[in-house]
């Protein structure tokens, strides 16, 4: 998966809403990319969307709390 495409593509979306997000934050974290998980559920938030419970299921808050070092570039 290329992960600079995919965030290319959420910047394409006129109106991205929660679930244009919560796609792209749940792709992130299946593949271990948490630093890109974090990066766009902030950028979530910055743009006001308000996230719901699938926006970042406790599946992703598990995988990054279990493994800090994920959040390294």
């Amino acid at each position: 998966m290329c992960f600079a495409d995919a965030t290319l593509v959420l910047d394409l979306v006129p109106k991205p809403n929660v679930f244009s997000f919560s796609t792209l934050i749940y792709a992130f974290s299946k593949f271990h990319q948490f630093h890109h998980t974090l990066a766009t559920f902030s950028r979530m938030l910055t743009r006001g969307l308000k996230p719901n419970n699938c926006a970042f299921p406790s599946r992703q808050v598990h995988g990054i709390a279990t493994n800090p070092n994920s959040l390294k570039r």
